[in-house]
Formats: C-alpha cells, structure tokens, sequence
C-alpha cells in the first residue's frame, strides 16, 4: 500500500494539488496494481483509477497491460495501453 499528497504550487500554471492511493502485489513471475489519483488543475479536478498486470513470460521478455478509467471537466475517458519489456 501506498500513498502521496503533494501541496500547493507543484506549477502555478497547471497542477496545484495533487493526491494518490494505491496497492501493489508481486510474486516470482506476476506484479498487478490497482491506484487511484485525484489532481486539482486551474482548469478544473481530475480524478482515475489505474489497473495495472505484469507478466513475467520468460527470462527476457515480460508483457504489462494497463487499463485507466478517467474523470474530468471534459467528460469520462477510458484508456487501454500495453507495454512489452525485453531484458538484455
């Protein structure tokens, strides 16, 4: 478990405040985390959630899909990334 708090003025032009919470599990061959963040811009408040799942497939290569739901001024958005890890 984890969590950060950051105060006023991180940019006078465009993050003020911003709070994240989340959690984390790891074993030999598998990490997942789920967190959750709020950052308070000029413009208006955002507000996500991140799941995230790391997949160790073989001693080079690991796969990580992450999916991101987000809430802010503009409307809800939902995001669905991957990445692929090669080790040397």
């Amino acid at each position: 478990m984890y969590g950060a708090v950051l105060g006023e003025h991180l940019s006078p032009k465009c993050c003020y405040r911003y709070a994240e919470v989340g959690c984390a599990y790891c074993d030999s061959l598998n990490q997942c985390g789920l967190s959750a963040q709020c950052a308070r811009f000029r413009q208006g408040t955002e507000h996500s959630v991140e799941l995230t799942y790391r997949r160790q497939l073989n001693r080079h290569i690991a796969l990580q899909p992450s999916f991101q739901y987000i809430n802010n001024t503009e409307g809800n958005f939902t995001a669905l990334c991957a990445r692929l890890y090669y080790s040397f």
